[in-house]
């Protein structure tokens, strides 16, 4: 039951907010505001400090494993055993992959595989390249631009919802204030 709170809240902060494997391992409570849903980031990659966000399905995933865990100081490290001590470098990595056994996932997943989820999800809900990478705390739109790629469906899609001429002809016959088709 404690590392079942602890898995979900750990897949759910890796999945939503396109955490590091080492960025969530080295999580401390105090660097959670479940109040207002962000993850204070100390010394991510590069040593660089940032913030990172998560919505209210991870907050509450997050309560629940918090109403359980061993050691409920600040000080305290977020992914812990039943000892309370900070896990493994590669402990996330096997409990990960034992995930993707149980649940008979073709291949295992990864804790890149997730931030890149969360990275495609943000991209395909809004588009904007700019905030994947301030999620995603890249230096530059090129990183993030590895996940702007669309399926061919979803660009047919977004083609169907965009497309230039029906656009105009849509617009012209508003200025016009024409009824009829043209």
């Amino acid at each position: 039951m404690l590392e079942g709170h602890r898995n979900r809240a750990l897949v759910a902060l890796l999945a939503d907010s396109g955490l590091r494997k080492e960025e969530l391992r080295r999580l401390r409570l105090g660097d959670l505001d479940l109040a207002r849903r962000l993850i204070h980031v100390h010394a991510g990659k590069g040593q660089k400090d940032g913030t990172a966000f998560f919505g209210e399905t991870t907050a509450a995933l997050v309560r629940r494993w918090l109403a359980v865990h061993p050691a409920p100081v600040p000080a305290a490290p977020l992914c812990c055993g039943r000892d309370g001590a900070m896990l493994g470098p590669a402990a996330i990595l096997r409990i990960l992959n034992r995930l993707s056994m149980r649940a008979c996932l073709p291949q295992k997943i990864g804790p890149h595989v997730l931030r890149h989820y969360a990275a495609t999800s943000l991209m395909r809900r809004t588009g904007d390249l700019e905030l994947v990478r301030r999620v995603l705390r890249h230096e530059s739109l090129t990183m993030a631009l590895r996940y702007a790629a669309l399926t061919q469906t979803e660009v047919a899609a977004k083609f169907l919802h965009a497309s230039p001429l029906d656009h105009l002809r849509v617009s012209a016959v508003k200025r016009r204030g024409v009824t009829a088709e043209m």
